[in-house]
Order: structure tokens, then C-alpha cells, then sequence
């Protein structure tokens, strides 16, 4: 069911709350060099309930080094302490504190000392171009006043990380639909099984990723709206550069 002009007004402000509290644990992580995933879990938690954010499933996914291997890793409560020259995968999701307000959801790479190696920048290279090539795909379509289904945007995303020698490491879809009691809302979702076209005025996620189970795991994740008019929201930044810390 489409989102009404208010949800979507409500959606675009928990993504920006979002960014805020991204940066915010970014800094909270420079600052004490020696903190565990646990605490930084811990302090995103507390900065939800400072900006009237409200997060119904799971707690955020804060992963150091070989823990962003994982597509799906939640620190314990003993979580691993961040370590010099560091890959750092920080995963957040919320929605307003306010009746039917629909999640926003992201996921941003830092890295923790010198210059990462050669092997995680070329990983965050591909990842995010693949996630380029999912929003042009989306745009190919609407500008030929056509909305693409999930899979044809999925097949554009996982051609491109298979052509670099990295499909088997892509284990999830493209992208999700956002809903207003979990960030995974009920619908077709940007996935290879789904061929109904993508519902206007609802958001979605874009979100590929690779993952080395031998090392790390990188993964971009921005928030997308296709629009009544076929127009293409993109409502939470896209991540350019890793990010020093």
C-alpha cells in the first residue's frame, strides 16, 4: 500500500535522524579507540531514544573486523574490542515515534587506522558501484515511463559483483521494501524471485554486499522512493569514501 505524503514526510526525517546518529557513533568510536562493538551497540541505542527514534526489531548491527564477514551479526554482550587497522560495518535502523511512521535503514563502512589494504578498498570499489548500478537500472526504466521489477534491478546488481569474481559472495537480495512495524516491510522485495514491478510511494533499500568468510565483508545501503510521478528519490546519503576513524 502506498506510503501517504505524511509517511513519506515522516521517512525522509528518520533517514536524516539516521545520518546523524551514524556520524554521531563514528565519532563516539574515534574518540575511545579502545570500545567494543557491544558499546557502540549500546550508545547508537541511547542516541535513538535522544532523537525520539524508535527500533521494534533486532538492536543495530555493529561489526569490527572479521565480525563484518557476517551478513547478520549482532554483538554479544562481551563484543570484540576494536583493534588497530580495523574494518568497521555499522548497520542502523529506525522510524519516528510517531502512528505509522515507516522505517528508514542504513548501513555505512568505516575503517580504524592507516590506510586500509588494497583488497578492502578494491571490495568497497565494486560494492559501490553495484549499488550504482542498481539506482540507474531503476532510472533506465523510469525513463522510459516504465517502473522495473525487483529482479531486474537484482539480476543488473548481482551481473555486475559476478563479472568481478565476487557472485558467490553476494548471499542476499539487492534490497528490501521498508516497512511501518519492522524495517522489512510485507511486499515484493528488489530480490532475483520477485518479478512484480516495485510499488510507487513506498521506500526501499538498495543494499549489496560482499563477503570474504575468510576476512570481511563490505556492504553499501542507501533508502530509495519511486515516486507516482516515476521520479527517483534517493532519501539517505550514499556512501562515497570509506570512512577514517
Amino acid at each position: 500500500m502506498p506510503w501517504t505524503e505524511k509517511q513519506i514526510k515522516q521517512h525522509k526525517k528518520a533517514a536524516k535522524l539516521l545520518d546523524y546518529i551514524k556520524n554521531d557513533a563514528l565519532d563516539f568510536i574515534k574518540k575511545y579507540s579502545t570500545t567494543t562493538e557491544y558499546q557502540v551497540q549500546k550508545f547508537i541505542l541511547h542516541q535513538f531514544k535522544k532523537y525520539s527514534l524508535i527500533n521494534e526489531v533486532y538492536d543495530p548491527i555493529v561489526a569490527f573486523q572479521k565480525n563484518t564477514s557476517y551478513v547478520h551479526y549482532f554483538p554479544k554482550r562481551q563484543g570484540t574490542r576494536l583493534q588497530p587497522n580495523s574494518l568497521i560495518l555499522i548497520d542502523i535502523w529506525a522510524r519516528l515515534k510517531e502512528t505509522n511512521a515507516p522505517y528508514a535503514d542504513i548501513t555505512w563502512m568505516a575503517h580504524r587506522g592507516k590506510k586500509p589494504r588494497k583488497k578492502i578498498l578494491d571490495i568497497f570499489s565494486i560494492i559501490i558501484r553495484a549499488r550504482d548500478t542498481g539506482v540507474k537500472e531503476i532510472e533506465k526504466y523510469l525513463k522510459n515511463k516504465k517502473i522495473p521489477t525487483g529482479k531486474m534491478i537484482d539480476t543488473a546488481v548481482r551481473n555486475y559483483i559476478t563479472k568481478k569474481g565476487y557472485g558467490a559472495n553476494f548471499p542476499h537480495g539487492t534490497g528490501h521494501i521498508l516497512g511501518i512495524r519492522s524495517p522489512h516491510g510485507t511486499g515484493g522485495n528488489i530480490h532475483c524471485t520477485n518479478q512484480e514491478e516495485l510499488n510507487d510511494n513506498v521506500g526501499y533499500t538498495i543494499e549489496p554486499g560482499i563477503y570474504l568468510a575468510d576476512g570481511f565483508g563490505i556492504r553499501s545501503e542507501i533508502n530509495i522512493i519511486v515516486t507516482n510521478e516515476l521520479n527517483l528519490i534517493i532519501t539517505t546519503p550514499p556512501q562515497k569514501r570509506l570512512t577514517a576513524v
